[in-house]
């Protein structure tokens, strides 16, 4: 049975975007990808759990409970590779900064607790692609 919140996050990821992604479509992948990077590596940490309500806050304006990331974090719709052909078709309406920016975001998520695994860099990794970026392009998130 699917939460209010994942019934919607699947909605988003499962339909087709269109060019001008609504803001509540928005909000709602920058979540999933946020929170999906914070369990990365299986352990949601409270710092990390900070980190994507930071980040949320200051791109759409939203304060996320921790308990939403939380949830978000752990949706069974992740088994699929649905989340990366949902951020690849999103990917599509970002300019190419906002997409090295969500990077940026995706890659202090996954450090906010101070490590940085081979899971998590798998996570950063897929999502890059999904965000078509070259590794030129990442140069920045490597520092």
């Amino acid at each position: 049975m699917k939460t209010g919140l994942e019934a919607k996050a699947w909605k988003v990821l499962t339909r087709p975007l269109k060019k001008k992604i609504s803001d509540e479509a928005n909000a709602v992948l920058l979540l999933t990808t946020l929170a999906r990077g914070a369990s990365a590596d299986t352990n949601v940490s409270v710092l990390e759990l900070k980190k994507v309500q930071e980040i949320m806050k200051k791109e759409t304006g939203l304060e996320v409970v921790s308990s939403d990331v939380y949830i978000a974090s752990k949706f069974q719709l992740f088994e699929k590779v649905q989340l990366q052909k949902s951020v690849y078709r999103w990917s599509k309406s970002m300019p190419s900064g906002r997409r090295h920016s969500l990077a940026v975001e995706i890659a202090e998520v996954c450090k906010a607790d101070g490590e940085f695994n081979d899971m998590e860099a798998a996570y950063f990794d897929a999502m890059a692609k999904s965000l078509r970026l070259s590794p030129s392009q990442l140069i920045s998130v490597a520092a």
